[in-house]
């Protein structure tokens, strides 16, 4: 009897040095159709020449701020108190 209670006592032991195992199992959510692989980003001009170029767009204009977002360069200018903001391709410089 107490061979039987031995070997369970075993058994038990055994199933319960698993279960943490188990738990440390990663399971993906289905994220439904798979992200595409975008190109690298690749950046030609730098954040003065956006500024230069959007200022021979609106020659008048104060530039206040650029931002580089999504391979484009944001330039927000003021020109009679109104603000003004142009999207400036960061690969080639082409107002969009």
């Amino acid at each position: 009897m107490t061979r039987v209670l031995s070997i369970a006592a075993l058994v038990l032991a055994a199933c319960l040095m698993a279960a943490p195992a188990s738990a440390q199992v990663r399971i993906q959510p289905y994220g439904g159709v798979p992200r595409p692989v975008l190109p690298p980003k690749i950046i030609l001009i730098k954040p003065s020449q956006a500024v230069r170029i959007a200022l021979q767009a609106m020659p008048k204009a104060k530039p206040l701020g650029v931002q580089l977002r999504n391979g484009q360069y944001l330039v927000k200018l003021k020109q009679n108190n109104a603000i003004t903001l142009l999207r400036i391709n960061a690969a080639n410089g082409v107002i969009q």
